[in-house]
C-alpha cells in the first residue's frame, strides 16, 4: 500500500491518508477483507505520529469502508455485506435537515448535542446497564474520568460540563441512575439536580507517575502547558507549585486559540499535556507536538484519575443500583 504525502499541501496529512486509502478501496486496489497495517506499523513506515494514523483510520471507519476490531486488526469491508451508499446518505441528509431546523430555532451546537444525547438515552432503554451522568467543570477531566469508569462492566457514562448543567437545570432524575461529580462541585450540583440523593462524590488526583515526573523538573525549567481549558491548566499549575514550593516558569496556551504554537514550543524546554490531548488538538498542533518530541525535548503526560478510595466506593454504589434494577 503506497501513500504519498505532500508536505506543502493545504490538505491535512490525515486527510491525505484518508483520500488515498478511500480511492484505493473504491478502485479495487485494496480488495474486500484486505488487512491494513496496524496504526503503529503505518506510523513507523510513514514516520508520522500514531495519532495522525489513528485519526485517518477513524475517519475511514466513519465512511463505512473499513472495520477496526480489537484483537483482529483493520480490514477493508466487503461491499456485498455493507451498503456503503444509500442508507448512510439518507441518514446523513435527514440529520442535516434536522440540524438546519434546530439552528433556525437558535439552538447552539452544544445545546443540540445535549438534546441528541437525551433523546438517544430515552430510546436505548437498556435497563440492564447503570446509566451514569458524569459532571465536572472541564472537558479534560470529564474524558479521563469517563475512560476510567467505563472499564466497570455494564455501565453507560454520559459527560456533562458543570456550567451547562447549572444553566439548563437538567432533570437527571428520570434519565440516569447515578450522578457523579467531584467533592469540589458537590454542593452547587446538589442544589441544581432534581434528585440530589443520586449524586455520588469522588476525589481526583494525579497518578504517581505524573507526580514523579513533575517532581523531577528542575527549578527554572521553562515549562509549556497545552490544554483545552484554563481550568485544567490551573490544575497542572497548582500541582507544580505544590511539588516544588515555588512558582514555576510556566506559560500556558489553549488548543485552538493560538496560531503560534510552534514558536511557543521553541521557547520551552518541557511540555505538559493532558493525557487525552489528541481529543482536543488540531492536526497542526499535533504535528508541532510531534516535532517537539523528535527534537529530544521532554513531554510530560498529566494523568488524572479517580483515587482508590473513591473508586471502590463508586463500584459499591453501582453494584447497589444493579441489584435494585434486577428486582
Amino acid at each position: 500500500m503506497q501513500i504519498e504525502i505532500r508536505e506543502n499541501s493545504n490538505v491535512p496529512i490525515y486527510r491525505q491518508i484518508v483520500n488515498t486509502i478511500y480511492k484505493d478501496i473504491k478502485s479495487g486496489a485494496l480488495p474486500p477483507n484486505y488487512k491494513l497495517p496496524t496504526v503503529r506499523e503505518l506510523a513507523v513506515e510513514m514516520k508520522i505520529a500514531r495519532g495522525t494514523i489513528q485519526h485517518a483510520y477513524d475517519e475511514l471507519q466513519k465512511l463505512g469502508v473499513i472495520e477496526m476490531t480489537q484483537g483482529r486488526g483493520t480490514f477493508v469491508l466487503d461491499k456485498t455485506d455493507h451498503e456503503l451508499g444509500s442508507k448512510k446518505e439518507r441518514a446523513m441528509k435527514a440529520i442535516d435537515a434536522l440540524l438546519d431546523e434546530m439552528e433556525e430555532l437558535s439552538f447552539s451546537t452544544r445545546e443540540i448535542q445535549i438534546f441528541f444525547d437525551l433523546k438517544l438515552r430515552e430510546r436505548e432503554e437498556r435497563y440492564d446497564n447503570v446509566r451514569i451522568a458524569l459532571v465536572d467543570c472541564n472537558p479534560e477531566a470529564l474524558s479521563l474520568i469517563a475512560n476510567q469508569i467505563s472499564r466497570i462492566p455494564n455501565v453507560d457514562v454520559y459527560q456533562f460540563l458543570l456550567a451547562d448543567v447549572l444553566k439548563k437545570n437538567y432533570p437527571f432524575g428520570k434519565n440516569v441512575d447515578l450522578v457523579i461529580t467531584t467533592s469540589t462541585h458537590f454542593a452547587e450540583l446538589e442544589k441544581a439536580v432534581v434528585q440530589a440523593s443520586k449524586i455520588t462524590r469522588i476525589v481526583l488526583t494525579p497518578t504517581q507517575n505524573t507526580v514523579a515526573e513533575l517532581a523531577k523538573l528542575a527549578c527554572g525549567t521553562r515549562i509549556g502547558v497545552l490544554c483545552a481549558s484554563e481550568v485544567f491548566a490551573n490544575i497542572i499549575h497548582k500541582s507544580c507549585v505544590m511539588l516544588s514550593g515555588k512558582q514555576p516558569d510556566m506559560d500556558i496556551r489553549l488548543f485552538g486559540q493560538h496560531e503560534d504554537i510552534p514558536a511557543f514550543l521553541s521557547e520551552r524546554q518541557v511540555l505538559i499535556l493532558p493525557q487525552n490531548y489528541l481529543q482536543f488538538c488540531s492536526q497542526q498542533e499535533e504535528k508541532a507536538i510531534y516535532n517537539f518530541r523528535t527534537e529530544g525535548k521532554q513531554v510530560v503526560s498529566y494523568e488524572y484519575q479517580v483515587d482508590g478510595g473513591s473508586f471502590l466506593y463508586l463500584e459499591e454504589q453501582i453494584e447497589k443500583v444493579k441489584k435494585m434494577k434486577q428486582r
